[in-house]
């Protein structure tokens, strides 16, 4: 019983993945758009940790301003304020 439970369990598996696999493939060009929005996201959870690291609390959702700066509010010795991070661009420096 087990045996046969074991295997139409197998079976069916087998055969659903490659449908799956067939029906959930995305254009490159809706994956680079979901690259480029994920690494955005995780470059603004980044800079909001190293806000709070220096300092800051209630720091608010950062967003890029056409010049690139990441751009919100925070508060910090009790008083609310603009805050505005600009990355440095250019290559990586590796060593």
């Amino acid at each position: 019983m087990i045996r046969t439970f074991t295997f139409g369990a197998l079976a069916s598996i087998a055969f659903a993945v490659p449908a799956m696999a067939a029906t959930t493939s995305f254009s490159t060009k809706k994956d680079a758009a979901l690259d480029r929005l994920l690494d955005s996201v995780a470059m603004s959870q980044q800079i909001r940790m190293q806000l709070m690291h220096n300092g800051f609390t209630h720091v608010s959702t950062l967003a890029r301003d056409p010049e690139g700066r990441w751009v919100g509010t925070a508060m910090k010795d009790g008083k609310i304020m603009s805050v505005a991070v600009l990355l440095p661009q250019g290559e990586p420096a590796i060593d």
